[in-house]
């Protein structure tokens, strides 16, 4: 049979489903919908009555009450009604003369029943308090007589019940019948497919078992999965060599970045160097001065000596332009061989990747000396407050790189554009001791310079970001910072800007930097 008288088949089955359905839907409508509009009745007539018989219970005028109550008559199955005291006694009561409701039943309650409205299978009821200013006067009951429907109701789901029990039936057959026409073969179509999706065997075929609209159906299906199959191999191919390509982008895009921050922290060295290089021409420059002077005075002294010209005053002369040469020789050599061991201390730790044991302050020291004199023509200040003897077991080299970045931060960026000023870098501890003597360190570097407008704060650390583009800004510095906080030092650094007002760094780390961070 064709799929066509099938489906046509269904559609009568279904239509009279649908008929039996709708007839019962009409009927449950109606008899949902029949209570809510009695009571919505019974409250405005209740309401009406209640209003009217104010005054009556007010004076205490019973035949007033009665009279009033005689007006329900007018109201379609109101039957009865009854108007109550405060105390509960019955002040005025009316019942519609019917024959055939005598003795059937009773004409009102004997007592004011609970407020609110009462359903009952052949009538309803609804009590309520008759209120003059929020005080209470008495109570007031109405009943309506319901409609011979709801006197049915028992016929009526005898009736519904064997209309539901032929529905439960016909739709059996219906069942059966399109599980055997239909069903079943897209079922296995439906199989089929989540098989597919499982296991991604696209060379699945689904057996064909007639040669209806699902038959052919079922061969387009098996013409599509060869298709597809083909398709995924394809893709599976393009997707894997696409994954190559981008596993090698990534492994050059890590080179690159790692040469980049590479050749940033070699600039912060280089720039280090011509400090230094600038601060060593004083003290040596000093130096050579001292000694040329010395060298022009023991020429004259070898000359007095060779021409018997030498008296005590010329030798005290020359002991004292000795001694005073010598001590300005010394304490110039001094400054010299200070300056090339801080250099020495910083460049070996900014270059060295090595964990080592190491007294903060004194890393400190070192890393400001050398960046004190790239400084001193801006004019910038530098201040460091940090107690002495804070043992640490971390990277030095890193910790060196971090402040040398943030310093030189602060001062291109904060405090040039303002003329100067001072960048103060201070360590407090964040923490208590553990039991092995480390702690978490906080190590603020701060400024009152131009600081950083809202919008740019939240990118500082991104790479390749600088406000500075085209004028010797790489972008890096502070990303470099914001890589070195997270490893080696296994630390944070966050930072904190109002514009015009300041910066500050806060970099957080633990004493003792966690194993295995390089």
């Amino acid at each position: 049979m064709r799929l066509k008288r099938k489906i046509l088949l269904a559609m009568v089955f279904g239509t009279l489903l649908a008929v039996l359905v709708a007839a019962l839907a009409v009927l449950a409508y109606e008899t949902t919908s029949f209570r809510p509009r009695v009571a919505a009745q019974l409250d405005a007539v209740g309401k009406v009555m209640a209003d009217v018989n104010q005054a009556a219970l007010e004076f205490d005028d019973a035949g007033q009450g009665k009279e009033n109550l005689a007006f329900l008559r007018l109201y379609e199955g109101v039957d009865a009604g009854a108007l109550y005291r405060v105390d509960g006694s019955v002040f005025a009561t009316w019942t519609k003369a019917d024959p055939k409701l005598a003795g059937v039943q009773p004409p009102h309650p004997p007592a004011p029943p609970k407020e609110g409205v009462v359903q009952q299978l052949s009538h309803a009821s609804l009590t309520l308090p008759v209120l003059r200013e929020g005080h209470e006067l008495g109570r007031l009951w109405v009943r309506v007589q319901l409609p011979p429907l709801v006197q049915r109701m028992p016929q009526y789901t005898i009736m519904f019940g064997a209309l539901a029990m032929a529905i439960f039936v016909l739709g059996l057959v219906v069942q059966w019948a399109s599980q055997w026409l239909i069903s079943e073969p897209l079922e296995r179509l439906s199989k089929a497919a989540i098989e597919v999706g499982r296991t991604g065997d696209f060379s699945l075929r689904v057996i064909k078992s007639n040669d209806d609209e699902i038959g052919q159906l079922t061969v387009e299906f098996n013409r599509m999965l060869g298709v597809v199959g083909d398709r995924d191999a394809a893709l599976q191919q393009a997707h894997d060599l696409l994954e190559q390509r981008v596993q090698e982008r990534s492994q050059e895009l890590e080179q690159a970045m790692g040469l980049l921050m590479q050749s940033e922290k070699l600039a912060a060295l280089g720039n280090v160097v011509a400090g230094v290089a600038h601060e060593l021409n004083t003290p040596i420059g000093n130096a050579l001065l001292a000694a040329t002077s010395l060298s022009k005075n023991t020429h004259q002294m070898r000359d007095q000596m060779t021409g018997n010209s030498l008296s005590r005053k010329g030798l005290d002369d020359f002991v004292s332009s000795v001694d005073e040469g010598a001590g300005i020789v010394t304490r110039s050599l001094e400054r010299a061989a200070a300056l090339v061991r801080s250099f020495k201390s910083v460049a070996v730790n900014e270059t060295s990747e090595a964990r080592m044991d190491f007294d903060l302050r004194q890393v400190l020291d070192d890393c400001i000396a050398l960046l004190g004199p790239g400084m001193k023509h801006r004019p910038i200040e530098i201040r460091l407050d940090c107690a002495a003897g804070i043992p640490c077991n971390s990277y030095p080299g890193a910790l060196t790189q971090i402040v040398s970045n943030l310093v030189e931060n602060a001062a291109r960026h904060g405090l040039e554009p303002i003329g100067g000023g001072v960048v103060e870098v201070q360590v407090r501890r964040a923490g208590p001791l553990d039991s092995s003597g480390g702690s978490d360190l906080l190590l603020t570097v701060s400024d009152q310079g131009a600081g950083i407008s809202p919008e740019h704060l939240r990118r500082v650390f991104e790479p390749f970001f600088t406000t500075r583009l085209g004028q010797g800004g790489s972008g890096l510095g502070l990303h470099v910072v914001h890589s070195l906080a997270k490893s080696p030092l296994g630390g944070n650094i966050e930072v904190r800007s109002e514009k015009g007002v300041g910066t500050c760094f806060e970099l957080r780390f633990p004493s003792r930097a966690p194993m295995n961070q390089l």
